[in-house]
């Protein structure tokens, strides 16, 4: 009998975001995007927040709301040819079913409520589990800071409840945009 090996879920580089707009950092949506597309293409793109931007129908921001929204991320979905839907409007439990299936999600929200400072924020997820106290937490990327850290579910939770609330969607809905099933590689496989 041959060797098994057990399956690993991929793991996308983590991308900074870079772009700067009257002073300010912006692109945060942008690169989460980014690394969504190059997680489901495990690796067989490179897409870069610049590229997004490129792509969008916002390529020079508006300085009334410079980020991108799910809208516009469908919008570059469909021009680079792969699946993206957006899950706005849904509950939080939507986007753990969505990792949990093995999609990746950019999620939209107050960044203050996870210890960023008081802005409108996007986070890339991509994975979930219990940490050593029992608590569940779920991994990606904050592209301000540019790695892979695990984020306390419950305070994306509050964090995309929070920014859906500022933005209209009453109690319990959030902004987020999620990518299709990412397979599974195998151990010590490469893309």
């Amino acid at each position: 009998m041959g060797t098994t090996y057990p399956a690993v879920i991929y793991k996308t580089p983590s991308l900074k975001q870079r772009i700067t707009f009257q002073g300010s950092l912006i692109g945060c949506t942008d690169t989460c995007f980014a690394m969504a597309g190059n997680a489901q293409a495990i690796g067989g793109i490179k897409l870069t927040e610049a590229l997004v931007r490129s792509l969008s129908n916002e390529r020079f921001p508006n300085p009334a709301s410079p980020g991108l929204n799910q809208d516009q991320l469908v919008d570059v979905a469909r021009k680079l040819h792969f699946p993206y839907s957006k899950g706005n409007g849904n509950p939080f439990t939507s986007v753990i079913t969505r990792i949990e299936e093995g999609r990746r999600v950019v999620a939209q929200l107050w960044y203050a409520d996870i210890g960023g400072s008081n802005i409108g924020h996007a986070i890339f997820l991509e994975s979930r589990r219990k940490d050593s106290t029992g608590t569940w937490v779920l991994g990606g990327v904050d592209p301000i800071k540019g790695r892979r850290e695990w984020f306390k579910q419950s305070q994306v939770e509050h964090a995309m409840e929070h920014f859906g609330r500022m933005n209209g969607l009453g109690s319990g809905g959030t902004f987020h945009g999620y990518t299709r099933i990412v397979p599974l590689l195998a151990q010590g496989a490469k893309p």
